[in-house]
């Protein structure tokens, strides 16, 4: 038996009648698009994009060009014209290359650039550090802040150095002053070499890191601080300092901490404050 070729009717889709037989086939030679008759019209049978065009997603309107569509109602990621057959649209977002994120937009995306320039100021004036020498016969060092800070409300934290010397002696550092721009510290006696170094940083509150100040009455022995944000464990680190502005000679005092939880910690003086112009200074940090 001889086989035969069943051809469906054919033309472009303008030809192709607006209401096809019940069950009869047509397919568009310009769009591709095959259609079904169903007895009150066509229902196309092969769609080239089924996406939904009321959520505002690409669609396809029977052209040889998509439509552009915005996305979730908005004007910031816009679907421009492309060709229906090869189906490439070009997809433009309305971006943000702020360095401030000054909008705050909540449905802008953010350059990378601006991304690191952001979280490099943040960084830079939530905490800053420093080593710097002291002279000789000294017990006053200045420090001067390489990046200001927009209050004094960062906290300050140093230790001494000397890798050079066989015995170098040990100071206590107390903060006799402090400004948005730099501190002075004063030590518990005079330096006796040119060798020591004070290595130091100041932090401001940001993501895991706690900083505070309390003020201590005359007499005090101890401080116990309530952290504002509990740690998962005990093992975050505490560093702190003791201010006293207002006094001329402030007395020195070491610090030990007596107690530790997620939520508080205990320090413990070496002496009772001997005024009540002290205050503490401390950071922790995880």
């Amino acid at each position: 038996m001889a086989s035969r070729i069943l051809q469906l009717r054919r033309g472009t889709k303008a030809a192709i009648p607006s209401s096809l037989s019940l069950g009869e086939l047509g397919y568009c030679t310009d769009t591709k698009e095959v259609f079904v008759g169903n007895g009150v019209g066509n229902t196309l049978v092969n769609p080239l994009v089924s996406l939904n065009g009321d959520t505002g997603l690409l669609i396809k309107t029977g052209s040889e060009t998509f439509v552009t569509r915005s996305i979730d109602g908005g004007d910031f990621i816009t679907v421009a014209d492309g060709d229906a057959v090869s189906g490439n649209p070009t997809i433009s977002v309305d971006y943000r290359d702020e360095d401030d994120m000054a909008s705050n937009s909540d449905q802008h995306l953010a350059t990378q650039q601006s991304i690191k320039a952001y979280v490099d100021s943040v960084i830079s004036t939530t905490a800053q550090t420093g080593i710097q020498d002291i002279a000789d016969a000294t017990n006053t060092i200045v420090v001067t802040l390489p990046v200001e800070y927009s209050d004094t409300s960062y906290s300050i934290s140093s230790i001494i150095q000397n890798t050079a010397d066989s015995t170098p002696s040990q100071f206590a550092v107390t903060v006799v002053s402090k400004s948005t721009t730099g501190f002075t510290l004063e030590l518990s006696g005079n330096t006796d070499s040119a060798n020591y170094k004070l290595a130091w940083i100041t932090r401001k509150q940001f993501g895991t890191t706690q900083v505070g100040t309390e003020s201590l009455s005359n007499g005090a022995t101890q401080v116990s601080v309530t952290l504002s944000q509990a740690y998962t464990s005990t093992d975050y680190g505490i560093s702190s300092m003791l201010e006293n502005t207002v006094d001329s000679n402030p007395s020195q005092y070491a610090m030990t901490v007596i107690s530790k939880s997620t939520t508080r910690f205990t320090v413990e003086f070496s002496g009772s404050m001997d005024s009540a112009n002290y205050s503490y200074n401390w950071t922790t940090y995880a």
